[in-house]
């Protein structure tokens, strides 16, 4: 009965706390962290266009790479949003949608670009 009690106490004070967190980002706080990812989408937009055209592959099977060597340039969005004490979920949904933006914009970037790519000859 006494631990019942204490799980019951522990509950109403954390309850509380849970309450405070906020739900959804803000929009200016979402705009800001998007205004901080810029030099994610510039790395992306940089090293995407290069692979894509010095190696000749297909976009889709490189922007796997080109995203997980540019995902430290988020680490400044990540830090912002969760001092503002975002929970992690939020954050990493508000980066997951920041991401999938900019690696959308990088791949219609690149299918726009000439194609500079010798024709595959057969001797």
């Amino acid at each position: 009965m006494r631990y019942l009690f204490a799980a019951a106490a522990a509950l109403a004070c954390c309850g509380t706390a849970f309450a405070d967190a906020p739900v959804t980002i803000s929009a200016d706080h979402l705009q800001r962290a998007n205004a901080m990812a810029q030099p994610y989408r510039q790395c992306l937009a940089d090293r995407f266009g290069d692979r894509y055209l010095n190696l000749g592959n297909d976009p889709m099977k490189v922007i796997g790479e080109v995203e997980a060597g540019c995902q430290t340039q988020l680490d400044t969005a990540h830090r912002f949003l969760s001092s503002l004490g975002y929970s992690a979920d939020l954050i990493d949904r508000a980066l997951i949608d920041i991401k999938a933006r900019a690696d959308g914009a990088a791949v219609a970037f690149v299918h726009r670009m000439p194609n500079y790519r010798l024709p595959n000859y057969h001797f």
